[in-house]
C-alpha cells in the first residue's frame, strides 16, 4: 500500500500540503520512500497504477491553486512529470481517477469552486481525450468512482461549493462515453461526499464521508455494499474507526483498508489505519 501526499488544514493559517511518499506491506510498519517527491505538495489529487507505474494526477497546492499536472514513478522514490501534454484536462481537485480498458480516466472534480462533470481518458498520461457524450448530472466534486461489472461507476459527491448539497445518486457507464443513472437516491443515507469506494468480494463498498445540506453537516463512519449499484446493504451504522471524510481506502491482502482523513471535516486530521477482512 502507498500513501502519497495530502493536506493537513489544521496546521497554520494556510494549512500544510505534503509531497512525501510512504509504503507498507502490513499497515503497521511504514517506510518513507521520499520526503520530497518531484511533484508540488498537494491534496485533493488522485493516484492510480497503470503499466507497472504509479501516477499522481492533479489536485490543489498549498496556495489553493488547482492543478492538472501528471507525474509517474515506478518505485515511489523518483517521480517524473509527463510531457508533452496534449489536450490536457483543465485544472482540478477532488476529482476521481480509475483504470479502465488499459487507460487512466479522470472524472469530474472542482476548479475555482465550480463543480465539473467532464470525463477524460489517456493511455500514456500525456495525450488526453475528452470522452463523455452523455454526462452524469449534476456536476460534482468529492465523489467516488470504481470499476465494477465492466463499467465505470460514479457515486455521490457534492454538487457545488460553497453552499452545496451532498448527493447519494449512482451512475454507471460501459465505455465512459454514455452515462446512465442507476439510482437517484441510493439507500445509503445520509447523502455524502469525500467518502471512499472500493470493489471487494464481488461488490461495491461505500465507506464514511461527510453529509451536507442546507441545515445539517455531519461526519460518517458507516459502511455499505451493493451487488448492482441500486440495492445497498448496511454492514454497520458506526464502524470501529472514528467518523471521517477525505480519507483513502484500498483493497490489499484480501482486506479493505481505511487510511487517515479528517475527523471533523476541517480541524482534526488523522494518521490511523484500519482494516476489514
Amino acid at each position: 500500500m502507498w500513501v502519497i501526499g495530502g493536506r493537513n488544514e489544521s496546521v497554520g493559517a494556510m494549512g500544510t500540503s505534503y509531497n512525501d511518499v510512504w509504503s507498507s506491506t502490513n499497515g503497521v510498519n511504514w517506510s518513507e520512500a521520499t520526503d520530497n517527491a518531484e511533484f508540488i505538495p498537494r491534496g485533493g489529487h488522485t493516484s492510480v497504477v497503470l503499466n507497472g507505474a504509479m501516477w499522481v494526477i492533479g489536485g490543489i497546492d498549498g496556495f489553493f491553486n488547482d492543478m492538472n499536472d501528471v507525474h509517474t514513478s515506478t518505485d515511489g522514490i523518483s517521480w517524473t512529470r509527463v510531457y508533452p501534454l496534449s489536450n490536457l484536462f483543465s485544472e482540478r481537485a477532488f476529482h476521481t481517477s480509475v483504470v479502465f480498458n488499459n487507460a487512466m480516466w479522470v472524472i469530474g472534480g472542482e476548479h475555482s469552486n465550480l463543480s465539473l462533470n467532464d470525463v477524460w481518458s489517456s493511455s500514456d498520461g500525456a495525450h488526453w481525450t475528452d470522452i463523455a457524450a452523455t454526462k452524469f448530472t449534476p456536476a460534482r466534486q468529492g465523489h467516488s468512482s470504481v470499476v465494477f461489472d465492466n463499467k465505470i461507476w460514479v457515486i455521490g459527491g457534492l454538487d457545488k461549493y460553497p453552499g452545496g448539497k451532498s448527493l447519494n445518486d449512482v451512475w454507471s457507464s460501459p465505455d465512459g462515453i454514455t452515462w446512465s443513472q442507476v439510482t437517484q437516491t441510493a439507500p445509503f443515507t445520509p447523502t455524502r461526499y469525500r467518502h471512499t469506494s472500493v470493489v471487494f468480494n464481488g461488490a461495491i463498498w461505500v465507506i464514511g464521508g461527510r453529509h451536507e445540506d442546507e441545515t445539517t453537516t455531519s461526519q460518517l463512519n458507516d459502511v455499505w455494499y451493493s451487488l448492482d449499484g441500486a440495492s445497498w446493504t448496511q454492514v454497520t451504522a458506526s464502524g470501529e474507526f472514528p467518523k471521517r471524510s477525505g480519507h483513502t481506502s484500498v483493497v490489499f491482502d484480501n482486506a479493505i483498508w481505511v487510511i487517515a482523513g479528517s475527523e471533523d471535516g476541517a480541524l482534526k486530521f488523522l494518521n490511523d489505519v484500519w482494516y476489514l477482512k
